[in-house]
Formats: C-alpha cells, structure tokens, sequence
C-alpha cells in the first residue's frame, strides 16, 4: 500500500502583498491536509502579522477544514493578528460557511483582493 502524500491532495503557496500573507490553497481541504496548512500559517499569526486564506481554489472541503479555519481565526484573534478568507461564489466552499455559520466568525470575502481590503492595515 502506498504511503498517503497529502501534497498531492492540497498545494499551497504563499505570497506576500503589502505585508500582508496570502496562502493560496489549492486542491482539497479535509482531514489529511489541514493539519500542513496550520504548520504554515500558525507561525506567521502567532507573529501578529496579517493572513488570507485563498480558497477560490479549493474543490473539497470537510468539517476539518473548517474547523482549521477557526482554529486560525481565533489564533488571529488572541495574537492581535487580522484574519480573512477568500472563497468563490458560487462554490461549495462557500454554501459550507453558510451552513456551518461559519461565514458569521470569519471575514469572508468573495476573492482575494477584497479579502485583503478588508483586513489590511
């Protein structure tokens, strides 16, 4: 059996803009892979500095995923750190933050330029 590479499930790559980190994630957001996006953004919140999670691209996305989200809003939160999302409308990342509530604890934006908007210093 092969060994389970959650990299070839979820890519992510960050980019900064204006001090500002911006994790494009890409793929599928679930049990598996969560865990390797906390590895890379929970050391940039507990820093202070400012986050995007870029999920325009994410086509799956499971209650791990969203837990994870506001796991790291409220990392955000105790660092003094400022937080948003960037999902797609329509899309299934979306209807799950609305079902969830999930949309009513994050800032959510409909893509990354308005999510920076928002959060931006």
């Amino acid at each position: 059996m092969d060994e389970f590479d959650p990299t070839k499930h979820l890519k992510t790559q960050r980019e900064d803009v204006d001090g500002i980190a911006v994790f494009h994630l890409i793929g599928d957001c679930d049990m598996h892979t969560t865990p390797y996006v906390r590895l890379e953004v929970s050391p940039v919140l507990t820093m202070g500095q400012p986050v995007v999670i870029d999920l325009t691209q994410v086509a799956f996305m499971d209650s791990a995923g969203y837990g994870m989200l506001v796991g790291l809003a409220k990392m955000a939160s105790d660092n003094n750190a400022l937080f948003s999302v960037a999902v797609k409308s329509p899309g299934i990342v979306l209807t799950g933050l609305r079902v969830l509530q999930v949309d009513h604890v994050l800032h959510v934006a409909m893509n990354v330029e308005d999510a920076i908007k928002l959060i931006r210093p």
